[in-house]
């Protein structure tokens, strides 16, 4: 049997919006509000991943690492669509149309709103044979899946349910946010988010409940996970480089169903990292290897799947995030995390300041996600503390940098990132402009 392949990304969904991960301290009182029963009979179904971590705190850069099984270092797709994903790497929509599969995206979050799947200036739609770009399961993608009985098909599946403004007007979330910036109280901001996020898991189970109609459930691998969290705190009230590097923001929910493969009920706490879903994919799909041109960064889940227990740092996940609209291409965040360390360099320089702020005063209209950026690159900038260590055994919740206590976790590990994490000299060329794709990535509040 050649199994289908389902890989569902819920936008901006944080890892412990799964109910099943049961992790409760992150989020408060608002915690008692997290409802998931489709992700979570997904994952009693299958396998849980509860640390899995996230290449980069930005939709299209994360998605290129999930795509490609590569750092943003290799693929150099780090801008939301100036920065394709580099010639010579393979997307896993290539890699099952060069094996046969079908292959298509339902990607978007309305109507006529691909963003930056339905863009070819970023790359993620290469290998797909069909677009449908509804942003829900819509009847374009039932009948493609209809359609596509007995051939073995892919099909990426993407929302942005869960992503600002969570269900509501974008003025609405304005208010929220300004108030809570103001009080210092964010549950009003976490209760809206937390009660918006059930309308993608919702989407789970339509989509789950369409393959089972079709008898295609149980020969199909279904992957559900996130390209990244949300902070909804003071330190990091959204996504993105700023702070990015926080749990609620780099980790992400992750579940693998293939009955005949993967046995229900298994929980792996080892530390995994998006970049291995595709090796894990490749692997129990049978897709032919080939020559890599660029070697891949991820590795295959399934030892871990099977109960092998890897070292606590034999998986070190990279991660990296730049400004979007920075004329320079440097990251403003880097860092490494192991089951027990996490390294963070947060640089805002006094250049990368003073342009951002030159772009908001260029645009007075700007949403108050770019000012609240704005507000948190300066504290960032003034609190001139660029390197942090935290002890996640100790300290989960970050709360105390031990940098200085342990210089020699600082150095290896700051040494490891520099190996690992850069501004992927060498990528393609920028793109000429796009008004349309500007526009909605402005109303998603990613430009200024």
């Amino acid at each position: 049997m050649t199994p289908n392949i389902l890989l569902i990304s819920l936008d901006t969904l944080r890892f412990d919006c799964l109910g099943a991960i049961g992790e409760r301290r992150f989020l408060g009182a608002e915690a008692e509000l997290v409802a998931s029963p489709n992700l979570d009979r997904l994952a009693a179904d299958g396998a849980l991943f509860t640390s899995a971590v996230s290449a980069a705190p930005f939709t299209t850069p994360s998605h290129a690492s999930l795509f490609t099984g590569l750092w943003l270092s290799q693929h150099g797709a780090h801008h939301q669509y100036r920065t394709p994903i580099a010639a010579e790497a393979r997307t896993l929509a290539e890699r099952c149309a060069a094996a046969g599969y079908r292959t298509a995206q339902s990607a978007g979050r309305a109507d006529g709103e691909g963003v930056m799947f339905a863009n070819a200036a970023t790359g993620l739609g290469r290998g797909c044979q069909s677009s449908m770009f509804a942003g829900r399961v819509d009847r374009a993608t039932a009948k493609w899946l209809k359609k596509s009985r007995g051939a073995p098909w892919f099909l990426f599946f993407h929302t942005f349910a869960a992503h600002w403004p969570y269900g509501t007007t974008g003025k609405a979330c304005e208010r929220l946010f300004a108030d809570a910036w103001e009080s210092g109280d964010w549950s009003a901001v976490r209760e809206l988010y937390v009660r918006n996020a059930r309308t993608a898991d919702a989407m789970v189970g339509e989509l789950l409940d369409v393959l089972a109609d079709l008898g295609e459930l149980d020969r199909t691998i279904v992957v559900a996970m996130s390209d990244h969290g949300e902070g909804l705190h003071r330190l990091a009230p959204l996504h993105g480089p700023i702070h990015g590097g926080r749990e609620e923001v780099i980790r992400v929910p992750l579940v693998l169903r293939a009955p005949w493969a993967v046995p229900a009920g298994k929980r792996v706490e080892a530390q995994v990292r998006t970049v291995d879903v595709l090796p894990t994919l490749i692997e129990l799909a049978g897709i032919p290897g080939a020559p890599e041109a660029l070697p891949l960064a991820g590795a295959s889940t399934m030892p871990l799947v099977r109960g092998a227990e890897g070292s606590s740092d034999s998986r070190p996940a990279y991660f990296a995030g730049h400004l979007n609209d920075d004329p320079r291409g440097e990251p403003l965040l880097s860092g490494v995390r192991t089951n027990r360390w996490k390294f963070i360099r947060d640089d805002c320089t006094d250049a990368k300041l003073r342009d951002f702020e030159d772009r908001l005063a260029r645009n007075p209209g700007a949403a108050l996600k770019a000012d609240l950026r704005g507000r948190l690159l300066r504290e960032m900038h003034s609190a001139a503390e660029p390197i942090k260590l935290y002890d996640l055994e100790a300290d989960p919740l970050e709360t105390t940098n031990v940098a200085t206590a342990h210089p020699d976790v600082t150095a290896e590990l700051a040494a490891a990132v520099r190996a690992n994490v850069g501004a992927g000299a060498g990528v393609s060329a920028e793109t000429g402009e796009d008004a349309e794709l500007e526009e909605q990535l402005r109303a998603l509040g990613y430009l200024t």
